[in-house]
């Protein structure tokens, strides 16, 4: 029997190819729109590959459809928990003992939290990627399964041929130099890399001219595929996903995209202060597509707040009218559920958000973080 796609997006997510398993949600939006676990999976993949805006959004839409899931909880409280907002993260584990008592993530979440839930534990937590242990969890990998079975069967033969080995060294015959196992990391940059045959082909001539965003040539796809993987060895993960932007809406065969979309999951949610390869207003509005889910620290004035019923906030920025003297663009921000500190229209503004396109096809921010000066009407230098 033929898999739904909800099935096979979950078997993407078992193996931890959440690229491919937003992609693939994406593309049939307007067949599963306004389910549950549409939105549910949609969250939980964005969580994982640290886009906290969009995990956000699908969440709290998948809120309005039912309330009690477990996953649900889970996802939106490990959201509260990564921003240090613990009172909120408190309130929904309670909530989730109330409905799911025997939720051992739940428990384990407020133990933490009881223990060693300051905000510098938290941040070093995040960054280290332990805190994932308090998201929702997808089950074993069964790539894992699949894996540990060969390495069985590779330590069988390696013992075996230790036995032989071992003979030649009592005959003085020699031995082979032992080498360290790549780290993780470079297993999946390793795994991710072009092979012979996606170097010798990388075009698909299925496509006629004018069917994708970059018509690119057999070089420049070589060129953003590696590129992108180098960026983000570099940490420069801003400049690896214009590259897998680059790679996604080109002539490129599917293989190579979906290498490129396999690479988002290694992506991670920047500061103010660790955001490298920052683009500015002109850049991305030439080419929406190229920046599509890059973050952008963008100065100017506020105009048009509003609160909304399900407690987003959204407002106009006036790009570069910082000094109130030019405006560059007038830019849709949304902030998904609302900042700690109220935002003042009255002074300038400094917004970190990530690139995306209003229902007209307009420059739109969904922003994580802000910065207005307490003293003052000017913004410090970036």
């Amino acid at each position: 029997m033929t898999k739904s796609v909800l099935a096979v997006a979950k078997s993407f997510m078992r193996r931890r190819q959440f690229g491919s398993a937003i992609a693939l949600l994406h593309q049939y939006y307007e067949y599963y729109k306004g389910t549950f676990e549409y939105y549910l999976m949609l969250g939980t993949c964005y969580l994982y590959v640290g886009d906290i805006g969009n995990a956000s959004h699908n969440y709290d839409l998948a809120r309005r459809i039912r309330i009690e899931n477990s996953e649900l909880y889970l996802g939106q409280a490990a959201i509260f928990l990564q921003k240090g907002d613990t009172s909120r993260a408190i309130q929904y584990y309670l909530d989730i003992q109330k409905f799911d008592p025997n939720n051992t993530i739940a428990e384990e979440a407020l133990e933490f939290i009881r223990s060693k839930g300051d905000y510098k534990t938290i941040c070093e937590w995040r960054e280290s990627g332990k805190i994932r242990r308090f998201y929702p969890q997808l089950g074993v990998n069964p790539d894992i399964i699949r894996n540990s079975i060969i390495c069985g069967l590779l330590l069988g033969a390696c013992i075996s041929a230790g036995i032989v080995i071992g003979g030649r060294l009592q005959r003085g015959q020699g031995f082979f130099p032992r080498s360290s196992p790549d780290s993780a990391a470079e297993k999946t940059f390793h795994r991710l890399k072009l092979t012979d045959d996606e170097v010798r082909n990388p075009l698909d001539k299925s496509l006629g001219k004018g069917e994708v965003h970059f018509e690119l040539s057999g070089t420049e796809i070589r060129k953003s595929s590696d590129a992108a993987i180098s960026y983000v060895k570099a940490g420069r993960d801003n400049a690896a996903r214009v590259e897998i932007n680059r790679v996604r809406n080109s002539n490129a065969v599917p293989s190579i995209k979906k290498k490129a979309e396999d690479l988002l999951v290694t992506l991670k949610a920047p500061t103010f202060d660790t955001l490298r390869d920052n683009y500015s207003y002109d850049q991305v509005d030439k080419d929406h597509l190229l920046y599509e889910g890059c973050y952008v620290i963008w100065d100017g004035r506020i105009a048009n707040i509003e609160t909304r019923d399900d407690g987003s906030v959204a407002f106009t920025l006036l790009v570069g009218y910082e000094g109130k003297e030019i405006v560059l663009g007038m830019v849709p921000v949304l902030f998904l559920t609302p900042p700690a500190r109220a935002l003042n229209s009255e002074k300038p503004v400094r917004i970190l958000g990530v690139v995306g396109e209003d229902a007209s096809g307009h420059i739109m921010l969904t922003a994580s973080a802000f910065y207005q000066p307490l003293d003052g009407d000017t913004l410090p230098p970036l």
